[in-house]
C-alpha cells in the first residue's frame, strides 16, 4: 500500500550495502546513541561494512527472533517491535523500535561475544545501549520508570545478563535528546563532527 516503503525495500534488496538515508528532519534512537557514525552515514554514505561484521550483524538478528519465541511465553507479555513517535512525548525529531514490552516495562535485548555483570562494564563498555532504553523510555507516552537491559551470548551455550534500570528523572532524559538532536543536525549542517565525540564502536 505504501509505495514509498515498498521502493524503499527494493532498493535494500537490490543493494544491501547501500545505505537507505532517513528523512533529514528526524533521527532513529539508534542514530541517536552513536552521533558520530550518524553523522558520516548521513554525509558520505557510511563506511562499508567488512563481510565478518555484516555476517556477525545478521547472526545476531536470527538469534534476536529464536530469543523473540521465548520472550513471548513470558508472564504478562504485551508486544515486540513496538514502534515509538518522540512527537508523542513532546520530543519531535526522535523515532524508534523498541524490542519488547512485558508487564508496564521495556525490554531490550542485545547480542555480546561477551557478557557484562557489572553496572560499570554496562557504562565501561556499553554506553549506547543503556542510552537506547533510557532513550525509548523517555519518548514512551507512559514513561516507564522500571525497564530491563538483557545482554545475551551470541554462542552457545546461550547465557543471559539481565539489568534492572530504574528511572528517576525523565526530564534530564529528554533535555539529554534534545540536546543530541540539535549538535547532530548542526553537525551534519556545518560538515564538522567534531563536537559529537568518538564513535561507540571505533576500536572494536
Amino acid at each position: 500500500i505504501d509505495q514509498g516503503l515498498v521502493a524503499l525495500l527494493q532498493k535494500q534488496m537490490i543493494d544491501p550495502d547501500k545505505l537507505v538515508m532517513s528523512p533529514k528532519d528526524y533521527f532513529r534512537v539508534t542514530q541517536l546513541v552513536n552521533p558520530t557514525q550518524t553523522y558520516w552515514d548521513r554525509t558520505t554514505g557510511g563506511v562499508p561494512k567488512p563481510p565478518e561484521l555484516r555476517r556477525k550483524l545478521a547472526k545476531g538478528n536470527r538469534l534476536q527472533d529464536v530469543a523473540s519465541i521465548w520472550f513471548q511465553t513470558l508472564p504478562d507479555f504485551q508486544v515486540e517491535g513496538s514502534i515509538l513517535d518522540g512527537a508523542l512525548a513532546g520530543i519531535r525529531g526522535v523515532r524508534g523500535e523498541l524490542d519488547y514490552i512485558i508487564g508496564e516495562s521495556i525490554f531490550e535485548l542485545k547480542t555480546k561475544d561477551k557478557l557484562p555483570f557489572t553496572p560499570e562494564e554496562v557504562l565501561n563498555e556499553f554506553p549506547q545501549d543503556l542510552e537506547q532504553l533510557l532513550i525509548y523510555s523517555a519518548i514512551h507516552p507512559l514513561t516507564p520508570k522500571i525497564n530491563y537491559l538483557v545482554f545475551m551470548t551470541n554462542k552457545r551455550p546461550y547465557k543471559f545478563s539481565t539489568f534492572k534500570v530504574t528511572i528517576k528523572e525523565f526530564n534530564q532524559i529528554k533535555n539529554i535528546i534534545q540536546e543530541r538532536i540539535k549538535i547532530l543536525k548542526k553537525a551534519i549542517e556545518e560538515k564538522n563532527p567534531d563536537m559529537l565525540g568518538k564513535c561507540r564502536y571505533y576500536g572494536q
